[in-house]
This record gives structure tokens, C-alpha cells and sequence, in this order.
């Protein structure tokens, strides 16, 4: 389960690319003004519109938390109208009194001491609206209501188009910093970066071109963002057991499936009585449920039935995505024709880590080739072992027929299975073994703080992190681990609720986080059980907190994960994966429900030797999407709307054109998977999917770092995760990722390690020159 973390405003939001609209403001008058916000801006909205009103969406809690148990959906249009409004007003008075760019008018070139005045009243300017407009996109993906989509999708193409002129019209300011001599380099790291990024932020939102081209490409995002949001919500309502559910009354339907997954299946059934022995059992597409029917179903018909059903989610009817997939598709196309770029894949690239598409493309290629002989050998002796076990199909395996003899191979020659792991793996036992890893390897203790906050469903958890040594307080966070079908967005994410600033407010604001999964419920009144694949995707989102909440940075516009390079985001989380096929951290989190053992040695070398079953196929599939999502995003510019839409390549063909070369099995000819896809056409993976393979190769390099040092030495395993510490999470987006990762590990990252985590390359004695990622 790869992390799908926010709507892509949010995740805007979050990089801090967004920024203040001080168009035409000289720094050194403009920001003195600004330093006094909020109150000046509060002073300003009373005088032009009344007393401010209250909600519980603008008010926060005493800990300057969101009121989650008081907001409601009828205050989203009131309440982010009203921060819609108080930031305008407050802007337009701004540049009504400061108007003019910097050497305008004979007026002089910033100082240092203003440009660090600009960046600072650009963050407090910016962080109220934030604040509001993250709670209300928080809320519509954990605890989605018809009435809460309604207001979101009212204000959202308010708030897309607010934030683009924002950063739009700041560039001015930020530009007469970048060319002051001196100045940019007078600046401490943090604020330097401020006005990089936002200066590149700028010019990708048309800060540089005429004003109706301008326009045009402020009207082509909010048309984005709109369409997106669309997408989601048909994706949304495509997966509910409305939509569709596979009812089973008979026992031998669902022979041979893990206790837990029929469990599950009754629990889901609107029959009270259901029970995971007698039945009836309820199936739906949501992934919670799609995937452990698909691995241990025995009957092939019925899974071709579900197989063929995921594949058309959201492509038909009220729900069809395709339409909006080439609106949004052709959009883009526009998008990079008006701002000079040959295709949007180089606009997407233009802020991340990798130097240009072509860079991406070699890397994909090159680990294509090194993954796809073994990936069809791992094939061929699936299909052996499936017909060993009477598998009478044909030739080949269906699609729908590989995770079925999968699981069953892996059973076989591991010993594995639900059944066999899934009573070990206890939510609580889970957590506790995470957070003492993290005190062992980080120095932070991790505190149950249940009550200190509101929350949204009575499920989720709050915790704070404490200094291992002083106790200090250093930040906190919720989670929220289950799944809810109908008002929850699939996947798993980690975002942002506050972040570390000590220039909004008084004194040091410490960071809070967002911890989202979708594992499978407890049933029965015991703990929730969890499947291995879902202890790796809590330890990936508890990876992307950490980088949140040790941040070291005080400027919120690059404190976190602010700020990061896209490509690089994933490095801390795909990082901690690492610790589960660890044997003491095994031993650590694992507890039989029954018998209190944790899980026995042959169980942990079985576990740990198994991560490479079927590794190469896995790649592969991973390969296939990133490379289909830069090929879908390659198109030429065109600036014409109606050419961009006419010319535009058949996204579907251009599905199988991907698949020829980067799958074993073919898709089938009526899949419509991308109609799904919310990573690339709803949250902000647009050409950036290849994110996860160029960040999983600074990962397992990362990690053999502490494998060099030696896992079970106490004392280098935390210098090593001091150092760690230090830069990757420390340092957010404060410093170019290139630059954080040489601090690490002393050099770029080499794809060695990747392979050997793979069972596709040894260990090599020192990087090879051909296969480091560097920019």
C-alpha cells in the first residue's frame, strides 16, 4: 500500500510553495506591516466587515488544535469564506499602501534584514488560511459526509484560485530579494530556501507571463482541482458496498480464507447475525477487502468476477472518470505550453530532485532491465506451482489467478500465511514495538495522550513526543487506523495538522501530525489483528511523522516535510519499513493473542527470506506505473484548448503501449484502472509516481548504512540514527535533498543496495559509479 497523503491542495499546503500576496510590496516597508499580523488583519476585517465571526473551524482549541468535535459541514462555506476574506482584505490593504515592485519609483533594493522580514510575514500571512482550509480537506478524506463533499467542492476552486494569485502576484517582492547582491546569501538557510522555492513556486504558477496568459493558467488549475476533486469522489463512491458488494451465503465460497478475512466479511454484511463461521459474508472493492479476497479466494470464478469489477472502478455510468481523465490530462498539456515547457512531465519535475524527465526515464529503464528476466522466471515457477497444485487455466496465469497462487507459493516455502502471522500482530503490540525502535534508534519517546485533543471518530488516538532523556515535549500526533468505507479516502497518508514554527505566534510552535491507515477493524471486541502488509504501511506513515515531527527547522515554509523535493519525500518512510524483517524489533512487536509469545525464530528467518518472494514482479508492477504515468504526461504542449483535447493520445492505448515492454501479463483490453488512479490525476503525483522507486533507491541505501554499522549494536545503531537524525529529518526542506542525503551517508546514493534488497545484486563493496542517483 503505497502512502496517498492529501488532496493535492493540501499537499500544496504542505511543500510550502504556496505564499503571500504581496504584489508589488517593497520588502523593507511591506513586511514591517505584516509582522503585526494577525492582529493588524484581524484590525482590518473588523473595519470593513463587522465583527469576525466564530466557528469552530476558525477558532482553535486552547492546545491551537482544530475542534474537531464541534466543526460541522454547515460551517465549511461560512468559516473558509470568512479566511478567504480576512486574507484578501488584509492583502489588498497591504499592497494599496506598499504598492510597486522593489526599484520601482527609485525605491531601493531590499536589505537582508527586510528580505528575512518578507519570508516571515509571508508564512504568518499564510498560515490562517492554511490552518483552516487543512482541517476542512483533513475531514472530507477521514469522515467524508454528503453534505461535508457539497461545501468542500463550493470553496475549493475559491481557494485554488486564491492560492495561485497568491503566489502569482508575490513574486515581485521575492524576486527583488533573489537579485539584490547579496542578499539571497545573506540569509540563513532557511529563509534562503523560502525564496527559492517560491520564486520557482512563482514562476510555475505564470508569475513571469502577460496578464491574460496569466490568467488562463490560473483558470486551467482551478479547472484541474475541480476535476480532481470530481475524480476522488467518483473513486469514493465506486468502492462503497452500495456501489457494489459480492454477498456469499455458502460455506464452501469461502473455504480455505483466514479466520480474520471471513470475520471481516461478516462484520462488513448488513445481516447483524453474520458471523465469520456461518456467514453471509460481504465483499466490496475497497482495498481493505478486494485484496485479502483476491489472495485467498478458492474459487477462480468468483475471482475473475471481483478482478474484473476493481478493474472498471469509477469508468461508467454517474461514476465514469474517463471523461475527466482527458479533461485533466489536456489541461496539463496547456498548463506546460503557457508556461514554456516542452510537456508537463518537465513541469512536474522542475521543482523535485531529479534533474529532468529524461534522468527518470533512464533510471526506470535501467532497473527494468536489471528486474525483468528474473520478474518472468518468478512467473514461470509461480505457474509451475499452481499447476502442481492443479491449477487447469491454460498456459498462463490470469491476472486474476497471481495473487491467488502467490500467497499459496508463499505458504508453501515459507510457511507464511494470514492465518499463521496475522494473530501475532496485534495493533497495540505493533505500536509499542514501533515507538521503542524509535526511542533505540532516535532518542524520542513516544507518550499516549488520549483526551488532549478533540478527534474526528472514536477511534482515533493522540500521542505526544517526548525527549527521551529530558521528557521535553517536541511534538504530537493523531492516528487514525481503520478502515471506513463511504466516508474515508482509501490508501494511507501522513499529513500535516500543525507545523514547527517559531515565526507564527508566540514563542516555538511545536509540529502535529496526521497519521492515516486503513487496516482492517477489530472484530469481535478483541484488538485489531493486522496482516503483514499492513505493520509495513504503519511503520512507512509513522516514517513521513517523524520526518514531520523532529524537524529542526523553525520557519514553517521549510520546517518538515515542507519544502522537501517530491521525489524525495518518501525516503524516511520507505526507511523504517526496513525495521519489520528486523529480528529483535519482530520479537519486539509480536505477541500471539492467545499464548502471549512473540513470533518464534523459524517464523522470523521464514519472514525475512520471504521479502524477496516474487520481488521482481513487484518492481516490475511498480515500474509500469511510473513509467505509464510519465508517458501519459509526455504529450507535447499544446496551448489550444481544443487541439490539447483532440490530439490528445488515447490514455487507455497508451496503457497497453507502457504494458508491452513493462508487464509480464497483458492488461485486459477493457481494464480501466487509471480511471482509479487517484495518485496522478487527484493528489500530487502528476508525473511523480516514479517518486517511490527514485526514493526507495535513497532508502535502502539509507538503511545499509546502519547495516554497516551493525543492527544489533546498540551504540552504533544510535550514532547512526543521531546522524540520521540530524539531516534527513531534521533539516525538512531547509536544504536541497541532494545536499541532506551527502551530509547522511557522505556521498550520493547507489542503486546497489536496492537491488540486493530485491535478491537481484549482492551487496557491492562500494558504489558503482553507473548507478547513483545524484543531481
Amino acid at each position: 500500500v503505497e502512502p496517498q497523503r492529501a488532496a493535492a491542495m493540501a499537499a500544496a499546503f504542505r511543500a510550502g510553495v504556496m505564499c503571500a500576496q504581496v504584489s508589488g510590496a517593497a520588502p523593507g516597508r511591506v513586511l514591517k506591516a505584516l509582522a503585526r499580523a494577525p492582529q493588524a488583519r484581524a484590525a482590518v476585517w473588523r473595519r470593513s466587515s463587522g465583527v469576525r465571526r466564530s466557528s469552530a473551524l476558525l477558532d482553535a482549541s486552547p492546545a491551537g488544535l482544530p475542534r474537531f468535535g464541534a466543526i460541522k459541514a454547515e460551517d465549511v462555506v461560512p468559516a473558509v469564506t470568512t479566511a478567504l476574506e480576512e486574507f484578501q482584505t488584509g492583502v489588498a490593504a497591504l499592497n494599496a499602501r506598499f504598492g510597486g515592485a522593489a526599484g520601482d519609483g527609485g525605491r531601493a533594493a531590499p536589505t537582508v534584514a527586510e528580505a528575512a522580514e518578507l519570508t516571515d510575514a509571508i508564512e504568518r500571512l499564510y498560515d490562517p488560511l492554511s490552518r483552516v482550509w487543512g482541517a476542512v480537506s483533513h475531514l472530507n478524506g477521514v469522515a467524508q459526509t454528503p453534505e461535508l463533499r457539497a461545501a468542500y467542492e463550493e470553496v475549493q476552486p475559491r481557494v485554488t484560485e486564491a492560492l495561485t494569485r497568491f503566489s502569482q502576484s508575490v513574486f515581485p517582492a521575492l524576486a527583488a530579494v533573489r537579485d539584490a547582491p547579496g542578499v539571497l546569501d545573506g540569509l540563513d538557510g532557511a529563509r534562503r530556501r523560502v525564496v527559492e522555492l517560491n520564486v520557482l513556486s512563482a514562476e510555475l504558477a505564470g508569475a513571469g507571463l502577460p496578464e491574460a496568459e496569466r490568467e488562463a493558467l490560473t483558470a486551467l488549475k482551478v479547472g484541474v482541482g475541480a476535476a480532481g476533486s470530481r475524480f476522488t469522489n467518483n473513486v469514493m463512491d465506486a468502492v462503497t458496498p452500495q456501489a457494489f458488494a459480492l454477498d456469499l451465503a455458502d460455506a464452501a465460497d469461502v473455504a480455505g480464507m483466514p479466520r480474520s478475512v471471513r470475520a471481516a466479511a461478516a462484520h462488513a454484511h448488513e445481516d447483524e447475525a453474520a458471523t465469520a463461521d456461518a456467514g453471509p459474508w460481504r465483499f466490496t472493492l475497497d482495498a481493505s477487502s478486494f485484496m485479502p479476497f483476491m489472495r485467498h479466494c478458492r474459487r477462480r470464478e468468483l475471482r475473475e468476477h471481483m478482478y474484473r469489477s476493481y478493474v472498471a472502478i469509477a469508468s461508467t455510468g454517474d461514476r465514469d472518470n474517463q471523461p475527466i481523465i482527458r479533461e485533466i490530462l489536456a489541461k496539463r498539456r496547456q498548463v506546460a505550453a503557457l508556461l514554456g515547457y516542452p510537456n508537463y512531465a518537465e513541469v512536474s519535475i522542475a521543482p523535485k530532485m531529479a534533474p529532468d524527465a529524461a534522468t527518470v526515464v533512464a533510471l526506470l529503464e535501467r532497473l527494468r532491465d536489471k528486474c525483468y528476466d528474473a520478474a518472468r522466471t518468478e512467473l514461470a515457477r509461480l505457474h509451475a506451482f499452481a499447476v502442481d497444485g492443479g491449477y487447469d487455466g491454460g498456459d498462463a496465469l490470469a491476472l486474476w489467478d497471481v495473487p491467488f497462487w502467490s500467497e499459496r507459493q508463499l505458504e508453501a516455502t515459507f510457511a507464511l500465511g494470514d492465518d499463521v502471522l496475522q494473530p501475532y500482530f496485534s495493533l497495540p503490540r505493533v505500536l509499542a514495538g514501533m515507538f521503542a525502535t524509535v526511542e533505540r534508534v532516535f532518542g524520542v519517546r513516544v507518550v499516549a495522550a488520549d483526551g488532549d485533543a478533540e478527534v474526528w471518530h472514536p477511534d482515533v488516538r493522540f500521542f505526544h513526543v517526548e525527549a527521551a532523556g529530558s521528557g521535553e515535549r517536541v511534538a504530537s500526533f493523531f492516528l487514525d487506523p481503520y478502515a471506513r468505507p463511504g466516508s474515508k479516502r482509501g490508501g494511507a497518508w501522513m499529513d500535516v495538522c500543525v507545523s514547527r514554527s517559531s515565526v507564527v505566534g508566540e514563542g516555538l510552535r511545536l509540529p502535529v501530525a496526521y497519521l492515516v491507515c486503513n487496516q482492517s477493524p477489530p472484530v469481535g471486541g478483541g484488538d485489531a489483528l493486522m496482516r503483514f502488509a499492513e505493520v509495513e504501511t504503519l511503520w512507512h506513515e509513522f516514517g513521513h511523522g517523524l520526518q514531520h515531527m523532529l524537524s529542526e527547522v523553525d520557519v514553517g515554509l521549510v520546517s518538515g516535510t515542507s519544502g522537501v523535493e517530491w521525489d524525495a519525500v518518501e525516503l524516511p518512510s520507505q526507511f523504517m519499513e526496513n525495521w519489520c524483517y528486523h529480528p529483535p524489533t519482530l520479537r519486539a512487536m509480536t505477541a500471539h493473542v492467545e499464548t502471549g509469545e512473540p513470533l518464534p525464530n523459524a517464523l522470523i528467518a521464514n519472514l525475512r527470506a520471504s521479502r524477496v518472494h516474487n520481488a521482481a514482479m513487484a518492481m516490475l508492477r511498480q515500474l509500469f506505473l511510473a513509467r505509464l504515468d510519465l508517458a501519459l504526461h509526455m504529450a507535447p504542449a499544446e496551448a489550444d484548448a481544443d487541439a490539447a483535447a483532440a490530439t490528445l493520445d488515447d490514455p487507455f492505448a497508451v496503457v497497453h503501449d507502457v504494458a508491452a515492454r513493462y508487464t509480464l501479463t497483458r492488461p485486459l483490453h477493457e481494464d480501466r484502472f487509471l480511471c482509479q488512479f487517484m495518485h496522478i490525476f487527484s493528489a500530487s503525483y502528476a508525473a511523480g509516481y516514479y517518486s517511490y522507486k527514485w526514493a526507495e533507491v535513497l532508502s535502502a541505501d539509507a538503511f545499509a548504512a546502519f547495516e554497516e554499522a551493525g543492527l544489533d549494536d546498540d551504540a552504533a545503531v544510535r550514532e547512526a540514527g543521531d546522524r540520521f537524525r540530524r539531516t534527513v529529518l531534521a533539516r525538512g526542506g531547509a536544504q536541497h535533498a541532494t545536499e541532506v542525503y551527502r551530509a547522511f551517508r557522505g556521498r550520493d546514493a547507489s542503486e546497489d543496495a536496492l537491488l540486493a534488497a530485491y535478491g537481484l545484486q549482492s551487496h557491492a563493496a562500494a558504489p558503482s559509479a553507473s548507478a547513483s542517483v545524484s543531481v
